[in-house]
This record gives structure tokens, C-alpha cells and sequence, in this order.
């Protein structure tokens, strides 16, 4: 039998009921910041700079998500190529690329509210670079983008998304012997969440 004098203990409104998950996300948008760099000799040996980026998530079915955004990333030019534009005779300013993107993410639920959440995600988009002599008449280049990473809740309303970049142009040609450019990064940053 229950003893009459003990204290009701309440229950924790955050931990959901025995089976039960925390729902999905309806919707995700944020911006971030971090820093990529050409892999290898890729955008003719290019190096590393600062990046920024806007995205959204909206949620389609289950943890799948459509997503999409806008990416801009300045990269240090590796050995100034003539014939690009310089702000000083013989110091080519840095290449920078921007562009539209757009794709699906994977974002499973979680257990708990505070519980970080892993995501997968892809797409195809088109960009533009500066800076760079291009060896065609095209103004836009398709690229494929990729990441990974996770959202950490810090609070009802937002998150904070730390996750690794991935940029693969395949016709960007810069009369080189390849015309396919990888970038690879970071990023870091804020997202604000719908129920």
C-alpha cells in the first residue's frame, strides 16, 4: 500500500513517455560560418578562406527534409594566373564562388529535446566564381554538395549546427587538364527551429 504521508514526486514535462520520441522538426532555417580549402591543386592550387551560408530544411516525410540555401566562399589564391583581374600589378586578388543550391537531408528524431541530432545531406546547384580566368563561354558551373554534422538544441526555439562541407564542381574549366574543382570545409552556426 502506499504510504499516505509520502511526497507526490511531479513528473519531468521533458522526458517523454516510455516508447515515445520527440517529434520531427517541421522546419529549419539558419546561417553559418567556417572556412574551406581546395583539395589538392584543385582552382589551380588554390588555399584555404572564410565561407558563408544560408539554409533551410523543411520537413517532407518522416526524418527527410528538403533542403536548400545559398553559399558563398573566398579561397586564397596558390599562384597568380595571368591574365586575372589584380588589384596591384602582379597581386591577383583571392577567388571567391557563390551559388544556389538545392537537395534532400536526412534528420532522424530523437529521444529527448536535448539530445543532439545527427544529419546527412546533399543536392545540386549552380555558381559562379571571381577572380579566375575561366576557359569557357559559361557564367554558371553544376556542383554537387554534401555534409555532415550535428544539431545541438539550446533551447525550445534553436539549435546550433556544427557540421563538415563538401563542394564538387564538374565543369569548371580553367584550362587546366581537369575541369572538376573539390572544396572541403567547416562550418558552424545558428538555426531556428518550427515545431
Amino acid at each position: 500500500p502506499r504510504d499516505p504521508g509520502a511526497a507526490a514526486v511531479p513528473a519531468d514535462p521533458a522526458a517523454p513517455r516510455a516508447g515515445s520520441q520527440v517529434p520531427h522538426w517541421s522546419f529549419l532555417f539558419g546561417f553559418a560560418a567556417g572556412y574551406s580549402r581546395a583539395l589538392e591543386d584543385d582552382l589551380q592550387g588554390a588555399g584555404g578562406g572564410p565561407g558563408f551560408d544560408a539554409q533551410a530544411r523543411l520537413r517532407l516525410l518522416g526524418p527527410f527534409y528538403l533542403t536548400g540555401g545559398y553559399g558563398w566562399q573566398e579561397l586564397a589564391r596558390g599562384t597568380p594566373v595571368p591574365g586575372a583581374p589584380q588589384d596591384e600589378p602582379g597581386d591577383a586578388p583571392d577567388l571567391r564562388l557563390g551559388g544556389a543550391w538545392a537537395g534532400l537531408a536526412l534528420l532522424p528524431s530523437s529521444p529527448r529535446p536535448t539530445t543532439a541530432r545527427v544529419y546527412l545531406e546533399g543536392g545540386l546547384g549552380r555558381y559562379e566564381v571571381e577572380h579566375v580566368v575561366v576557359a569557357s563561354a559559361d557564367e554558371a558551373f553544376l556542383g554537387y554538395t554534401a555534409g555532415m554534422g550535428l544539431l545541438v538544441p539550446v533551447g525550445d526555439a534553436a539549435v546550433v549546427d556544427v557540421g563538415a562541407r563538401a563542394l564538387h564542381l564538374v565543369n569548371l574549366d580553367l584550362g587546366t587538364d581537369s575541369d572538376r574543382h573539390t572544396i572541403l570545409g567547416f562550418r558552424v552556426g545558428i538555426n531556428l527551429l518550427g515545431q
